[in-house]
């Protein structure tokens, strides 16, 4: 396997010692713009997080306050033992859970967050539908989702879903689009799940 093919299958599931270090990485790369990012979402009691990765948008929800309690879901063992360690006081205050999940099979109620966040993670599932479709399930009437995606990875892996395809298709699963905004290379969408 070549070493771009290699990277890109750390950035899609992070394992062992290459994976760590790619997480840690994207913690402090990502901390400007994942902060900027949640500034969009309004307060509620439950946010879920996909793709958790290093665990630093978990801990930024923490910090906030703006939500009662925080979860956080990822396919990879390596970055689900990284978040953990970085959240491990929230996690002990009981005001944080992490969790082995897949979005496309989320183990949670029918409308039970206010908020879903995704950072640099829509790109990689394994079915992009299945995936919003759950999302939408787990919403709460008018609950909110983030997306922030880098446009570089975003073309590369979605070339038919970049920053307007990507509108398009929540708006085809009725979500509405409340904010779409670029800051430097990223692209931040807020959309709504509308009530049925």
């Amino acid at each position: 396997m070549k070493l771009f093919d290699k990277l890109i299958e750390q950035s899609r599931n992070p394992q062992g010692f290459l994976g760590y270090i790619m997480l840690k990485m994207m913690n402090v790369s990502y901390f400007n713009i994942s902060k900027a990012a949640l500034k969009e979402l309004n307060p509620g009691n439950r946010v879920l997080d996909i793709g958790c990765g290093g665990g630093q948008v978990l801990s930024l929800l923490a910090k906030n306050k703006n939500f009662s309690f925080v979860v956080g879901i990822d396919t990879s063992k390596t970055a689900l033992q990284l978040s953990e360690k970085k959240n491990h006081l929230f996690i002990k205050k009981g005001i944080m859970k992490i969790i082995h999940a897949e979005v496309e099979n989320l183990p949670f109620e029918n409308s039970c967050f206010d908020a879903v966040t995704c950072f640099n993670t829509h790109f990689h599932w394994q079915n992009l539908i299945a995936g919003l479709s759950e999302i939408r399930r787990v919403l709460k009437a008018n609950g909110q989702l983030l997306i922030v995606a880098e446009y570089h990875k975003l073309c590369y892996h979605l070339q038919e879903n970049n920053n307007n395809g990507t509108e398009q298709l929540l708006r085809q699963m009725d979500f509405n689009i409340t904010s779409s905004l670029q800051r430097s290379a990223f692209m931040i969408i807020v959309a709504e799940k509308k009530q049925d």
